[in-house]
């Protein structure tokens, strides 16, 4: 099949440049997948639309219709209660456990696995979506910069000296890629065994307006189509790590030697400290604090200081960064200005 290519402009609305969609995947009959794969179908043939694991069925009710998925312990199997649509990787012990509504394919290895090995025969075939290659005459890329195919590099950007920029990487207006920098290299996603090998990816990376990453940061690509997100303006410092499918909001500093971990969250503003770490899945909110050499294990409120290991919040702080004191649920900033209020425990702009 001939690769779809697909320009920026088709993967954003134009109210959220930041905020790509996925890139899409062909749909193709489970029935093809078994055959290429010797796995045997039982259930409806579906025509598979996307890759999710249980965690994320929510959003894929949301944007696919058809999604892959993989069930390899029973206490996961209240996570496909009432579904239907789904094709579910499993053994023939949980199959059981898979609605009947649903299709299986039935493996005699790990789950996870047969997932991943589906994934990468997708991505082989050329199902997926990729980016439209451009470099634009506007853009600085110096010579000993490598330029994968499938990367577009918009005006003004700047590509640094050693820089690797890898395919399926939107390289926003103004962007600026430092030295020896690895854009778009496929996350630490691991199949188990004694066959064990890192998973290569379907997504990109998404450098959004005028976004710096510093000099031997890494920043992956996207697991199953979706693209890492970095937000306008902000600025990720040297050895920083980002990794695959994270989404980084506008203004936000990711210092010296931290770490971003898979599928977490950070929204606009957020300021992580040197050599601190967000665990994968977090979610923190806008304008938060995250002190030197913290691991975040837990969910943040916004306009938190949270520091420790694990991070604890210890102080509400203002988008300056200053600290906050509330008397009678409000608070004025000593240093900018800016008030807020605390309501039900949470800090809000008035």
């Amino acid at each position: 099949m001939t690769l779809r290519t697909v320009t920026p402009a088709e993967l954003t609305s134009s109210d959220a440049s930041d905020r790509p969609r996925r890139l899409r995947l062909h749909p193709e009959r489970v029935s093809g997948y078994a055959s290429r794969l010797d796995l045997r179908l039982t259930g409806p043939d579906f025509e598979i639309d996307s890759f999710r694991p249980l965690s994320a069925l929510d959003e894929a009710n949301r944007e696919d219709s058809a999604p892959l998925t993989y069930l390899s312990s029973r206490r996961f199997a209240t996570a496909l209660v009432g579904r239907r649509g789904l094709t579910v990787v499993t053994t023939t012990d949980l199959q059981p456990y898979v609605p009947p509504e649903n299709g299986v394919l039935l493996t005699n290895d790990e789950p996870l696995n047969t997932f991943y090995s589906i994934l990468d025969a997708a991505r082989c075939l050329g199902l997926f979506e990729c980016l439209e290659t451009f470099i634009s005459p506007c853009a600085k890329v110096f010579p000993t910069a490598v330029i994968s195919p499938n990367v577009y590099v918009s005006d003004h950007a700047e590509i640094g000296p050693g820089a690797v920029v890898l395919p399926n990487t939107y390289v926003g207006p103004g962007v600026v890629v430092k030295p020896n920098a690895v854009i778009g290299g496929d996350g630490f996603a691991v199949t188990s065994g004694s066959g064990r090998r890192i998973v290569p990816h379907a997504g990109g990376v998404w450098l959004a307006a005028a976004a710096r990453v510093g000099a031997c940061a890494c920043v992956d690509k996207g697991l199953f189509g979706d693209f890492t997100q970095v937000g306008s303006y902000t600025f990720v410092d040297n050895l920083a790590h980002i990794g695959h499918a994270a989404r980084v909001g506008r203004f936000c500093s990711i210092v010296a030697g931290a770490g971003i971990h898979g599928s977490a969250v950070l929204e606009d503003g957020v300021w992580v400290g040197p050599s601190a770490q967000v665990n994968q899945l977090i979610h923190i909110g806008a304008h938060c604090y995250i002190g030197t050499g913290s691991v975040v294990v837990r969910d943040i409120e916004p306009y938190s200081l949270a520091f420790g290991c694990p991070a604890k919040i210890s102080a509400r702080v203002c988008e300056c960064r200053a600290k906050l004191v509330f008397e009678d649920g409000r608070s004025e900033c000593d240093v900018c200005g800016k008030k807020y209020v605390l309501a039900d425990g949470r800090v809000q702009r008035r």
